[in-house]
């Protein structure tokens, strides 16, 4: 029911959509005062500024070099969108402006690359759903998805989630628009879903949503089979196209070959688990769902919206487009993947519930109006309001929660905490004529000062690995520690030669006898080791 212009509504949602903007202003500044203390905080974000840095600072000879260093950037977990767009929208403008600073960066990264295309998404989701026609469906939709646990917690990051989102929702956006025209807008959608595909190999599964738009079309005698065999063909060849334009490093056979074996191994860890073994089953994910998207009754009441808004002509070709897309998508998270990041299913819950004003819809109401249904009526209704008022609370009490966690959480940092300790009492009475050399866990913060080098590595370390570095200083995270020799991790490992190899030095650090090093300090975070001869001459 049309209760307000789109432009009014419009103008409240972008005045929402900047306080909500503002409000990440703040935690979004922390926990980034230098590169080691984002390995804490965010070990994605600490693998991943180090490739976007060098993208715009390696020095070149020529404009083609430039070109050439700025495309091939190494870190091909991602596609070169996430890269290229964090670089013009989150690192040049302040290059430009003569600020070279890593929490400002990490700042404008979080801000420009996850919670803008975080708030377009949304708008657009809204906007597929309402047109903007209804003031009250479109801003409760835009306010409730905006307050999913999973949509705040990826605002406090800088990850390629809310990019990739983005184009999954243009993707829909614009085969909705095309409206089996097949014309302009269904050839866009394929740009769309080719940079889907190119930032992290989601737009492939859009196959089921384009054969079913497709057979339509075909099943409307729109067009004859030949006809459907061509346009699938160049909506493929546009999406292929979207992809190698888009990633250009592929002209390159090297970085072809390395992108490739990235991918493998990334492919291989998501199947089977990240140093661990994990279990593919579908009812592990159940409490990752729980907890970040939805309670199990709002998810009933999900999956009765997207039925009712399929039955509604209106909004039937938005609403079977985006079943279709989760289906296939959650098809292959529930039954194919074993690394249950909690961020995986966010393209697939935000577009369902997005479904969420079918159950508002004033069609429903007049159909329970006769007098033999109006129980039926107002049972609907206290059911509908209890589940949305649950989740709504559920929401809101843990992005109060989070929210506040992320404020605050350099102050509450137990790995902060453990090197203010260690450096006021131990390392600060260390005086050489040269640099410490320093080992660390990568969840163990050091500061980046001068006064020492630091060493770490993502892999388990070996005593070869420390006789090879010969750090004066081990700073170990003692949970990896604990992880690394326990007897049932071992056996699920799939890092079993490396860890067989490192087995010996957790060990005895577990112990606290690590071979050439003096135990010095321990509590439930960390454990310090000096060499022994430090310690014997600075400590004792």
């Amino acid at each position: 029911m049309k209760t307000s212009t789109p432009k009014k509504t419009l103008a409240v949602l972008i005045f929402f959509g900047f306080l909500y903007f503002c409000a990440f202003w703040t935690p979004n500044a922390q926990g980034a005062r230098d590169l080691y203390m984002l390995s804490v905080f965010a070990p994605d974000e600490f693998a991943q500024y180090p490739y976007v840095e060098q993208m715009l600072n390696q020095p070149a000879g020529s404009t083609l070099q430039s070109i050439y260093r700025f495309i091939q950037y190494k870190h091909y977990y991602y596609g070169f969108p996430f890269y290229w767009l964090s670089s013009v929208f989150g690192l040049i403008p302040l290059r430009l402006l003569g600020y070279k600073d890593i929490a400002l960066d990490l700042l404008f990264l979080r801000q420009m690359t996850s919670v803008l295309p975080m708030l377009l998404s949304v708008g657009l989701l809204v906007y597929m759903q309402t047109r903007f026609e209804n003031l009250f469906h479109s801003v409760f939709l835009f306010l409730f998805l905006l307050t999913i646990p999973m949509t705040l917690i990826n605002n406090l990051w800088w990850h390629p989630e809310s990019l990739v989102l983005l184009f999954v929702v243009l993707t829909l956006f614009f085969l909705q628009k095309d409206n089996f025209a097949y014309k302009r807008d269904f050839y866009f959608s394929a740009i769309a879903c080719g940079l889907a595909t190119a930032t992290k190999l989601l737009g492939l599964f859009f196959f089921l949503a384009i054969l079913a738009y497709l057979l339509v079309g075909w099943l409307q005698k729109r067009f004859d089979l030949k006809k459907c065999a061509l346009l699938g063909t160049s909506f493929i060849v546009l999406m292929a196209g979207s992809f190698l334009v888009s990633n250009p490093f592929l002209v390159f056979k090297s970085e072809r070959d390395l992108a490739f074996q990235v991918q493998l191994g990334q492919s291989a860890a998501t199947a089977t688990g990240f140093i661990f073994t994990s279990a593919r089953n579908p009812s592990l994910w159940l409490p990752t769902i729980e907890e970040y998207y939805a309670q199990p009754a709002f998810l009933g009441l999900i999956v009765l919206a997207l039925f009712l808004a399929i039955l509604n002509r209106e909004k039937r070709l938005i609403n079977s487009l985006i079943f279709l897309w989760s289906a296939a998508f959650g098809i292959y998270l529930l039954f194919f993947v074993a690394l249950r990041h909690r961020y995986y299913f966010l393209p697939v819950m935000l577009p369902l519930f997005s479904a969420l004003p079918a159950v508002f819809d004033k069609s429903i109401f007049d159909a329970l109006k006769q007098s033999w249904m109006k129980p039926m009526r107002w049972l609907f209704i206290f059911l509908t309001a209890l589940t949305l008022g649950v989740q709504i609370l559920y929401n809101l009490q843990y992005d109060r929660q989070a929210y506040i966690e992320a404020w605050h959480k350099e102050a509450n940092s137990a790995s902060l905490a453990f090197f203010t300790l260690i450096d006021d009492q131990y390392l600060s009475k260390i005086s050489l004529n040269r640099q410490l050399i320093i080992y660390r866990s990568t969840r163990a913060y050091i500061a980046d000062e001068p006064r020492w080098v630091v060493k770490d590595r993502w892999m388990p370390v070996s005593y070869a690995y420390i006789e090879r570095v010969r750090p004066d200083v081990i700073v170990l995270w003692k949970q990896e520690v604990l992880d690394y020799t326990n007897s049932d991790a071992i056996e699920q490992t799939t890092l079993s030669a490396s860890l067989q190899k490192a087995l010996p030095f957790y060990k005895d650090a577990r112990s606290g006898s690590l071979n050439g090093y003096t135990l010095i300090y321990q509590d439930e975070f960390g454990m310090l080791f000096i060499a022994t001869p430090l310690a014997r001459v600075y400590l004792d």
